[in-house]
């Protein structure tokens, strides 16, 4: 077995590792009608990993959010009878809406 060591966040650093005024000329046509076009690819690529690292951090939040739900339907579970006047059934109803409403899943709500 390979003994292979990733960085935290790979693609992140050859994304910045890009010059960010990099350009590359791309030729189109032929002859008198040759144009050429100039691709910003370090514009793209810096931009590209802000909106990775953006969808990761609300990602990260997402699931902070759904560990705490969860966290309190099992606590709900665990009371005898009344939560805060809803019965038991009643707020694990409202634990999955909530989950659902953020893509959670209810797989482990009973």
């Amino acid at each position: 077995m390979s003994d292979i060591r990733c960085c935290k966040n790979p693609i992140l650093d050859l994304l910045r590792s890009v010059p960010p005024d990099g350009r590359a000329t791309h030729e189109t046509g032929e002859g008198v009608s040759l144009t050429y076009h100039m691709i910003p690819y370090g514009h793209h690529c810096h931009e590209a990993a802000d909106e990775i690292e953006r969808l990761r951090e609300a990602d990260t939040a997402k699931s902070k959010y759904i560990k705490e739900l969860r966290d309190a339907l099992g606590e709900i579970r665990c009371a005898d009878g009344e939560f805060m006047g809803l019965t038991v059934e009643e707020c694990a109803d409202i634990a999955r809406r909530a989950l659902a409403e953020i893509g959670g899943g209810d797989e482990h709500i009973e």
